[in-house]
């Protein structure tokens, strides 16, 4: 079904050129935000990010080398543990005990079986939906990047439900295909991310936009569908931002860049309500003046940063744009959170550089090299050693050949690798790394585990608050809204106080067996 305020498109009408007109100045002014934007995301944050990945993935980059004669690759996984730990920690507490929040009813309402059936259904509908593995890759992100980012989305889905029928006096197992609304989570990166430089949330910020590769049948299929305007979306370009695992089939054009904003727009831009009878020219909009116009809320949907595919105004009652986001960890009077691996970055160079430092010694001290006259050497003879292996000498060999080494690694790096692990947990506070008893004396004795314990407890506690308040709260209310303006009849209309159960998780019980 159409919305009443989509952008409506008549072929060979009068009205033609005016829309097209518009739309192209819709393009320019979105796009005209969005892209010096990009240009700041990406020269403050995109080289950092890229890093970070790499880091948790444990894959080696020349850039990364703390030193240029650096031969060694490996990369410690202590802080791919430490992210692993802090996002099974918020999963654990948010999920932990099945039931992740509940409602609030009234204290005058005597009846508390309709609650809780309301609590039960949005339950169900949510998990239905894949919300809960959503919510669980966007925690991963903000582990990861510091800011966790999701898009609420609303879809109606065919879903087919088992059913018995007996055409001939025989059960025979058929399906029935029903379709029902479902309200989703899409996980989005923080480098596809757009928002103002300058703005600290998503609401005080002019708009924020979505940048997305989406495989280009979706795109037409929408198209088919009417969701779509029906025009030629062409071919993405060549120089898109895309991370450097990723590859764009531009040639073969099966991928198209979507530009999804959702703010703010010139109100004259968004179809006004015409009559049949009426004509765009008879408003008398002045389309070069640029303070001649009202802001109204919209979805703005641009194929290839120069293809109008969809304009709307924001079609939700209760009017809130449908991203949500939050901080790891706060920074003040910033949008871009603090995350695990920024945390612990120092460190995990610090150890990497001396992991590396001592595979390059121990290639020096452990494998074997030979001095050698090399005018008394047969001219083009293998000089390799390796066992079993004959030299053959123009002389005495003991004249010609001699062993050649660097002497022996130092033990004490294993001492300072376990103190740069303890570093790492505490900047992280991941208590899950195995450090050496050593290197911390409160990791030999029970009491001192404890009161190390209870330390990132609190500190874990304060990222779940965070999380608690900025996403999962906001969450629930937005998909109850949702429910009830395109559900009705499954969710009645009325006031929900939603209320987030979090708990501390594994290591508070734990605390609490010691």
């Amino acid at each position: 079904m159409a919305n009443k305020n989509s952008i409506v498109y008549e072929e060979d009408s009068k009205e033609e050129s005016s829309f097209n007109d518009r739309d192209s100045k819709l393009v320019s002014w979105v796009m005209g935000h969005v892209r010096p934007w990009v240009n700041y995301r990406n020269t403050n944050h995109k080289d950092k990010w890229e890093e970070y990945t790499r880091l948790w993935r444990g894959i080696w980059s020349a850039e990364d080398r703390t030193r240029s004669t650096e031969r060694s690759r490996l990369i410690s996984p202590a802080i791919a543990q430490a992210v692993e730990v802090a996002t099974a920690e918020i999963e654990e507490a948010v999920f932990g005990k099945g039931r992740w929040f509940d409602i609030e009813d009234d204290k005058y309402d005597e009846n508390k079986q309709d609650i809780e059936l309301i609590r039960n259904l949005l339950i169900d509908d949510l998990n239905r939906a894949g919300v809960p593995k959503a919510m669980s890759e966007v925690f991963l992100n903000s582990c990861l990047y510091g800011t966790g980012i999701g898009k609420i989305v609303v879809e109606e889905v065919q879903v087919a439900k088992p059913s018995s029928s007996s055409p001939y006096g025989f059960p025979e197992f058929s399906s029935d295909v029903l379709s029902e609304i479902q309200v989703k989570l899409i996980p989005v990166q923080p480098d596809q991310f757009v928002i103002d430089p300058a703005a600290r949330s998503i609401a005080e910020s002019l708009g924020v936009a979505h940048e997305m590769m989406v495989p280009r049948h979706t795109v037409t299929k929408k198209q088919k569908e009417g969701i779509y305007k029906d025009v030629d979306i062409g071919s993405a370009q060549d120089d898109l931002e895309l991370a450097s695992d990723q590859h764009l089939a531009s040639d073969e054009g099966d991928e198209v860049k979507i530009t999804e904003w959702h703010g703010l727009v010139p109100s004259y831009l968004i179809d006004p309500d015409l009559e049949e009878d009426e004509e765009i020219e008879d408003f008398g909009i002045d389309y070069d003046a640029i303070d001649d116009y009202d802001l109204v809320e919209a979805i703005v949907t641009i194929a290839n940063e120069s293809t109008l595919l969809k304009a709307v105004e924001n079609p939700y009652t209760m009017g809130d744009r449908c991203i949500l986001a939050f901080q790891y960890d706060t920074i003040p009077n910033q949008f871009w959170g603090r995350g695990i691996v920024e945390k612990g970055y120092n460190s995990q160079k610090a150890l990497d550089a001396e992991l590396r430092g001592r595979m390059d010694a121990m290639a020096l001290a452990i494998h074997p090299m030979m001095a050698m006259d090399a005018t008394r050497v047969p001219r083009g003879g293998d000089v390799s050693i390796r066992p079993g292996k004959t030299l053959l000498t123009n002389g005495n060999p003991r004249d010609i050949l001699m062993p050649f080494n660097f002497g022996q690694v130092g033990t004490n790096t294993f001492q300072q690798s376990g103190d740069l692990e303890r570093m790492i947990q505490m900047a992280t506070g991941a208590m899950d790394s195995a450090a050496p008893m050593s290197s911390n004396a409160a990791l030999a004795t029970a009491s001192g585990m404890s009161m190390m314990m209870s330390g990132s407890i609190k500190r874990s506690k304060r990222n779940l608050s965070n999380i608690e308040r900025n996403f999962i709260t906001p969450l629930v209310n937005m998909a109850s809204w949702r429910y009830m303006q395109f559900d009705p009849e499954r969710y009645p209309v009325r006031d929900y106080k939603y209320v987030v159960h979090t708990t501390l998780g594994i290591m508070a019980r734990e605390l609490e067996t010691q």
